[in-house]
């Protein structure tokens, strides 16, 4: 009777290691599984952070390219003053030319002033045209 008792012990605790070895093997493939999905996660996470820093990237080559292209208009607008201010100067010239010589020389010395200050002006807008 003892030795049935101790087979039924042992039946008993041989079915329940084995149930726990069971239990083990479960939740290492559970643990696997949740491995497996976190590293899908953070792989799905890894592409959503490049896809934005190339967003990023490409946002702030679109503003330096928006800020080039302002100060190029500023520039344009700069040298189209000038192009007015020596429209302005060859209408001089035509008007000094019907003149008188005394006349057309004082006329003369005022436009080579003006074109010095044009040149003055230009020179200023190229060293600023130099971004």
């Amino acid at each position: 009777l003892e030795e049935l008792d101790l087979a039924f012990v042992y039946a008993e605790l041989k079915e329940e290691e084995k149930e726990e070895q069971r239990r083990i093997r479960e939740q290492m493939r559970e643990e696997a599984k949740r491995q497996a999905e976190l590293e899908e996660k953070r792989k799905a996470i890894n592409k959503e952070q490049q896809h934005y820093e190339n967003e990023l990237k490409r946002a702030l080559e679109r503003n330096k390219d928006a800020e080039l292209i302002r100060k190029l208009k500023e520039r344009i607008a700069e040298i189209d003053k000038v192009i007015d201010h020596i429209k302005q100067i060859l209408k001089m010239l035509k008007l000094y030319s019907n003149l008188d010589d005394k006349l057309a020389i004082n006329g003369l010395i005022k436009i080579r002033d003006e074109l010095l200050k044009i040149v003055d002006e230009l020179n200023s807008i190229l060293l600023l045209i130099k971004i």
